[in-house]
């Protein structure tokens, strides 16, 4: 089971997020975010191998992980125990596992983004 730790809440605090866009070039994903006063937000991450996109309503038990582990629902975690990033190592024939891969996750009103990174992703306020 994939346990989930809340980041970013000292930035974003506690509001509710809707993805704009999710931008896939180069390596390179960038999502850009509203919250619930209207502000914008981008998470980019530079060193990008895998991402995925559900839709909250079909991620039963990913909710339900994450219910279980972080106890209450944020916006964005890092995830440890990983099993999407367990597939990857599988899907990749393990050539990552010594690298520090991550497993991020943006858990907004309507969708869930996994991100599976060499580096943490960067989170800014769009002005």
């Amino acid at each position: 089971m994939s346990k989930y730790f809340a980041i970013w809440q000292d930035i974003v605090g506690n509001h509710r997020f809707e993805l704009n866009s999710l931008l896939d070039a180069e390596g390179k994903v960038c999502l850009e975010l509203n919250d619930d006063m209207n502000r914008k937000f981008t998470i980019v991450s530079e060193n990008c191998l895998s991402y995925r996109r559900i839709d909250e309503g079909d991620a039963l038990i990913g909710i339900d992980d994450l219910m279980a582990s972080a106890g209450t629902a944020k916006v964005f975690y890092r995830v440890e125990e990983s099993d999407f990033l367990q597939w990857f190592h599988m899907q990749s024939d393990g050539i990552y596992k010594n690298k520090n891969l991550q497993h991020f996750s943006i858990c907004t009103s309507n969708d869930i983004i996994d991100l599976i990174t060499c580096d943490i992703p960067k989170i800014s306020f769009i002005v």
